[in-house]
C-alpha cells in the first residue's frame, strides 16, 4: 500500500515539473496571464538613440507595441501626461530593415490586469510609423492627445474591408483623425464623445499604401465615398444597437489622389523649417524640422483639384529673416511626386516625377503584424 501511495506521489511530482507553474511569460498574444503581465518588464526611460518621439497629453500611462499586441512587441511605456515626452529606439523591435508598422497604445492598467485578454478592442491609440535602419536621422513625432476619439462613452464599430490601412476622419476628408485600422480589421470599437445635438457624425476614409519606390506611405481617397458615411455613436450599455460603419476596398476606377507629394531634401549642415507663410508645416512623420543631411515628405492638399497652383511656401534657415528662402509659386498635379532640394550653396533646385502607382497593385505590408 505504501509503495502504491509513493508511486502516485512520484507521478504527481512529474506532472508538476512538466506542466510547470506559470513560470516566465512567453512572447505572443495569448501567452500572458494577468499575473505574468503584471511582472512584464517595461522600459519607461527615454532612449538617447531613439528616432521615434512620443508625447502623451492624456491622464493615462500607456504601454506601446510595434505591431501586434504581444510581449515581444512591447517597445516601452510612456507615463501619464500632460506634456510627457520620451524617445524610443525601435530598431531592435522591428524585423525588417525598412518598412512601416502600426504603433498601438494600450493603457498600462488594462494590460497589467488582463494579460492575454488584451485585444484590438483595448487599443486606445494607433498610428503608422515608417522607418529605415539605414537612415538613423529619419525621425517621427507622434502626439497622443485627449481628442473626441479618446475617453468617450459612446461607440461606433468600424470595419476595414480593404488590403490597405484605413484612417477614419471626422466630419470632413481632412478632419480630425479618430482611428487607424490595419487591413481587414473587423468590428473595431471607436469611442467618441456624445454629439450634444444627437445628429451623429459623418466619417470619411483615407486609404494608406506603402510606396515601394519612395520607401514611404502615401494616401488616396475614393470618389465612391465622397460624402462619407454617417452614424450616431451609441452607449453600448444603453440597450440600443451600436452602428456598424464598413469601408470597402476602394474601386480602382474611382481613386482620387487628394494631395501632391513634396519631398524636401536638406543638404546643408543645419536643420530648417518648411513653412507656408510664417507657419511651419509638419511632414507625414509629424516632424516640423528637416535635419541637416536629411529629408522629409509633405503632402500638399489639392482641394479636390487635379491641378492646383500653390504659392507662399518657404524654407526658414533659422538664422533671421534675410535667410528665409522663398519657394517659387508652382502648379502641382494630384498624385505626383516632387522633390525640392536645398543645396549646400543655399540654392533651391527642383525635380518632379509624374509617376503614379498602378491602382490595381496598391498594397501595404505591416511589419510585426500577426493575423
Amino acid at each position: 500500500m505504501k509503495m502504491k501511495i509513493f508511486g502516485w506521489l512520484a507521478i504527481a511530482v512529474l506532472i508538476m515539473v512538466f506542466v510547470g507553474c506559470g513560470s516566465t511569460p512567453e512572447s505572443g498574444e495569448r501567452s500572458s496571464t494577468a499575473k505574468e503581465a503584471r511582472s512584464v518588464n517595461v522600459n519607461w526611460d527615454s532612449e538617447s538613440t531613439g528616432t521615434l518621439t512620443i508625447t502623451n497629453n492624456t491622464q493615462e500611462a500607456f504601454i506601446l507595441f510595434a505591431g501586434s499586441i504581444s510581449n515581444q512587441g512591447i517597445i516601452g511605456g510612456i507615463k501619464s501626461g500632460p506634456n510627457v515626452t520620451r524617445n524610443f529606439d525601435i530598431f531592435d523591435d522591428v524585423s525588417e530593415n525598412n518598412g512601416v508598422f502600426l504603433l498601438r497604445a494600450v493603457r498600462e492598467s488594462d494590460y497589467r490586469s488582463e494579460g492575454s485578454k488584451i485585444n484590438e478592442d483595448d487599443v486606445k491609440f494607433a498610428r503608422l510609423v515608417t522607418y529605415d535602419k539605414n537612415q538613423r536621422n529619419m525621425r517621427t513625432d507622434i502626439i497622443i492627445d485627449n481628442t473626441s476619439a479618446y475617453g468617450g462613452n459612446e461607440i461606433v464599430f468600424f470595419e476595414n474591408d480593404s488590403n490597405l490601412v484605413l484612417e477614419i476622419r471626422l466630419d470632413s476628408p481632412t478632419g480630425e483623425k479618430v482611428a487607424t485600422l490595419p487591413p481587414f480589421q473587423r468590428k473595431k470599437p471607436v469611442a467618441l464623445q456624445p454629439d450634444p445635438q444627437r445628429f451623429g457624425y459623418t466619417y470619411y476614409p483615407t486609404y494608406i499604401y506603402y510606396d515601394e519606390k519612395q520607401h514611404d506611405v502615401r494616401s488616396i481617397t475614393t470618389t465612391d465615398l465622397a460624402q462619407g458615411i454617417s452614424a450616431l455613436p451609441i452607449d453600448p450599455d444603453s440597450g440600443q444597437n451600436v452602428p456598424f460603419v464598413v469601408f470597402p476596398k476602394p474601386n480602382t476606377n474611382n481613386i482620387s489622389h487628394p494631395v501632391a507629394t513634396l519631398i524636401v531634401r536638406n543638404e546643408s549642415d543645419s536643420g530648417v523649417l518648411f513653412r507656408t507663410g510664417a507657419s511651419p508645416l509638419r511632414s507625414i512623420r509629424g516632424n516640423g524640422m528637416i535635419n541637416g543631411g536629411g529629408e522629409e515628405t509633405f503632402e500638399l492638399d489639392m482641394n479636390k483639384m487635379t491641378t492646383r497652383e500653390i504659392g507662399g511656401l518657404n524654407i526658414d534657415l533659422r538664422k533671421g529673416q534675410e535667410n528665409v528662402k522663398q519657394v517659387e509659386r508652382k502648379a502641382y498635379q494630384a498624385g505626383w511626386n516632387y522633390t525640392l532640394t536645398l543645396g549646400r550653396d543655399g540654392n533651391l533646385t527642383w525635380s518632379e516625377d509624374g509617376y503614379l502607382p498602378d491602382a490595381n497593385r496598391l498594397n501595404i505590408s505591416l511589419v510585426n503584424e500577426i493575423r
